[in-house]
């Protein structure tokens, strides 16, 4: 069988593959790039989502797929990512037991906005991003979190949750407005270095990645 070998579906509104198989003979598990058609038009390749699939698994289990990342946002943020988020020492110690209101209280002590920096090491604002991930706030919340003009940190986060799960429709509504919002905050580089930036919002409509997240396609 070759390599790269492209396999679609004939519906055109249906996600699409590409399906890349081993030059090796024995069975090996497929490395399947899966581009959303609805929800999150992104591609994804976490070990544990692919992990166990055969030449013989059906095209079509990308729909019981899609709804299993739908109910489990977290998934969204690379595996690597994931691991490192857990093993800090910010999530261990400031993100447990959280609740819609008490992360706005950590969010609002946040400083800096980033992913990760020196040994993968993760920044607060990326561990209470993944944090919201796993509670799912309502949109009434995202919404309350994106509207705060006062904590330009907590308006941040709630930006970037809503880019990460949001309908292109809600982004556009409520993202493109906050472009001319252009306060400065700090991004963290490296261990020591930080640098202001006033383009953060920009990023999150611009850019296909972001904090060491890809962005959905909208």
């Amino acid at each position: 069988m070759a390599e790269n070998r492209p396999e679609t579906m004939a519906n055109s509104t249906a996600p699409r593959f590409v399906v890349s198989y081993s030059a090796n003979p024995q069975p090996q598990p497929l490395v399947v790039k899966l581009k959303w058609s609805n929800i999150y038009e992104s591609e994804s390749e976490t070990e544990e989502q692919f992990s166990g699939l055969t030449a013989e698994t059906p095209v079509d289990w990308a729909v019981e797929l899609r709804r299993r990342i739908a109910a489990n946002l977290q998934w969204l943020v690379e595996k690597t990512v994931r691991s490192s988020i857990y093993r800090s020492s910010y999530w261990r110690e400031r993100c447990f037991g959280l609740t819609a209101e008490t992360l706005v209280g950590r969010t609002v002590e946040l400083d800096h906005v980033s992913g990760t920096y020196g040994r993968s090491r993760p920044t607060p604002f990326l561990c209470l991003a993944l944090k919201m991930l796993q509670m799912q706030p309502d949109r009434e919340t995202v919404v309350g979190f994106i509207s705060n003009e006062e904590h330009r940190y907590l308006r941040a986060l709630g930006a970037f949750y809503l880019r990460l799960t949001g309908a292109g429709a809600d982004v556009r509504r409520y993202l493109e407005p906050l472009s001319n919002d252009h306060r400065e905050i700090r991004e963290r580089i490296s261990d020591e270095e930080f640098m202001l930036t006033g383009y953060f919002i920009d990023e999150l409509l611009t850019q296909d990645s972001c904090c060491d997240i890809v962005l959905p396609r909208i």
